[in-house]
């Protein structure tokens, strides 16, 4: 019997029972490694008879889950779609929502399905909420008759100032404090922390940290960049969502007074719920647009294209700032790391390529650029950092890695440090690498990359290459000229500095907030 005839049969026979074992969840592993190891045509002869196929209709969707999780086809997860309810519990919606979005956003396939069934299970699950928020008096229509100075960030997951969603949180909160006299409130709502819940069944569920040391209302010193203060922080317990937490959540803004919300994120139903009963903007590095309403959102302008602006037109949302991402480095290092310590050496060109995602993001394409470049300079080394999961044996040749050609350096506490230790920043096909790069850049890296996702807002025009080749080329040039790699890396930092202003980003978010409140009392 083939491999592929293999993984028919246990497919068949693990997901046929009323639940899936232990002992099951052991081959599924097993059949995950075999599927990786079948060529790209046998693979996706499998992925075709999986779809044509009758199979097993008693786990349906942690099936069709797994069978995502194997091969990476976008029509498995529309396969999930079709078995969920058209209605969800609020519960169920967040663990839906949290699973398909994670397993998409390294994905560079996109679904109409799968996002036009997220907006309707998040239309449905809203208007119940907010209805039921409004019966119980806690939701007032009134906007606040004030010029806002009390303003709550509200953010899913707070983690440390390495955790590039929980930097924008303060960042955003530290210059609204310091240029404009806000009392800011940092609300951790904590509505990323499924862990130890699996009402779906999934065999490899999403899971989120959580900050043990955020525990109701605190205030807590925060040093970043030049700011070196305290903020106000709100932490609710972790756990779903539930319809008590955001009654518990609305309450609490309620009673500290806060005149206006920006939701940090796309916070869902949190948000909807305050949608109108205060100035609200959305303002995040992540999606250009969210799945609630605000009144205002500021947003990457080179993300609005003509799909965002139809899905913008469809739900409603209007009132776009058209800007760059949100600029949240995460500091200049005071000295390089060590060389020495990574078994690199003064005359290697590093190329570094940083991001927590990597064994998803690193495409076919990507990976023959790096393979090229290794082979045509016997002194190139090249850095993964940030995915300690990440298996370079699967992308290269062992005799790469022996040689200590390509190293995988894992999850590391001071990226500004390793930044300065080398010489230029590659960034794969992705969605993310925004944050990483501004770091990289302030710590004098130029970086190469495709005109694609959220770092084409960060970097000059001219530097976002629109093909393999363009990229390859410039990655080569960097290497082997260096008075043109210090030319590029002097034009880098005058672009950030000239172009990305954290302080005037933040300037304009709160005008926008003051011209909203202001309209709202006319």
């Amino acid at each position: 019997m083939s491999v592929e005839q293999n993984i028919i049969s246990a497919i068949d026979t693990i997901f046929s029972h009323c639940r899936i074992e232990d002992e099951d969840k052991v081959i599924l592993v097993t059949i995950a490694e075999e599927a990786q190891k079948l060529s790209p045509s046998s693979k996706q002869i499998l992925v075709e008879h999986l779809l044509h196929s009758t199979l097993p209709n008693d786990n349906v969707v942690p099936m069709y889950f797994f069978l995502y999780d194997c091969f990476k086809d976008i029509r498995f997860l529309e396969r999930v779609v079709d078995y969920l309810p058209s209605r969800l519990s609020l519960q169920m919606f967040y663990e839906v929502y949290l699973n398909i979005s994670n397993r998409l956003f390294s994905s560079s396939v996109k679904s109409k399905k799968i996002s036009t069934a997220i907006r309707n299970w998040h239309t449905d699950t809203s208007e119940t909420l907010t209805r039921f928020l409004s019966s119980r008096g806690l939701t007032p229509n009134a906007y606040p008759l004030a010029h806002p100075k009390k303003i709550a960030i509200l953010s899913q997951q707070l983690l440390n100032m390495r955790h590039s969603p929980t930097r924008e949180a303060y960042s955003l909160a530290l210059h609204l404090k310091t240029y404009h006299g806000c009392q800011c409130y940092v609300i951790n709502t904590n509505a990323m922390s499924f862990n130890g819940v699996n009402s779906l069944g999934l065999i490899q569920p999403i899971l989120f940290r959580s900050n043990e040391q955020l525990d109701g209302v605190q205030t807590i010193p925060v040093k970043y960049l030049h700011f070196n203060t305290s903020l106000n922080v709100v932490s609710f317990p972790t756990g779903p969502m539930t319809t008590q937490k955001v009654a518990n959540i609305v309450d609490t803004l309620h009673q500290l007074g806060i005149e206006a919300v920006i939701s940090h994120g796309d916070n869902l139903v949190v948000m909807e719920a305050l949608y109108q009963t205060m100035p609200s903007l959305f303002a995040t590095t992540g999606a250009v647009v969210p799945n609630n309403h605000c009144d205002a959102y500021f947003i990457p302008e080179h993300l609005f294209d003509d799909s965002a602006k139809k899905v913008a037109q469809s739900y409603g949302h209007d009132n776009f700032m058209m800007e760059s991402m949100l600029v949240t480095p995460e500091g200049i290092a005071e000295q390089p790391a060590s060389r020495e310590d990574y078994g690199l050496f003064p005359e290697q060109f590093v190329y570094l390529i940083v991001g927590t995602r990597l064994q998803y993001e690193l495409n076919r394409e990507f990976i023959e650029v790096c393979k090229t470049l290794l082979c045509s300079d016997g002194h190139t080394r090249i850095v993964f950092a940030g995915t300690p999961e990440l298996e370079l044996s699967s992308f290269f040749d062992e005799q790469f890695i022996t040689e200590n050609r390509v190293q995988n350096i894992g999850f590391q506490n001071d990226l500004p440090a390793i930044s300065r230790m080398c010489d230029c920043y590659l960034n794969p096909q992705r969605t993310g690498g925004g944050t990483s790069s501004q770091t990289a850049i302030i710590n004098g890296l130029p970086i190469v990359t495709r005109d694609e996702g959220h770092i084409s807002a960060i970097v000059p025009e001219q530097r976002r290459h629109a093909s393999w080749d363009e990229y390859l080329t410039y990655a080569v040039e960097l290497r082997e000229n260096r008075k043109f790699l210090d030319s590029e890396c002097e034009m880098f930092k005058q672009h950030f500095f000239s172009h990305l202003d954290a302080k005037g980003q933040v300037k304009r978010i709160y005008d926008m907030l003051c011209t909203i409140s202001d309209n709202a009392q006319k």
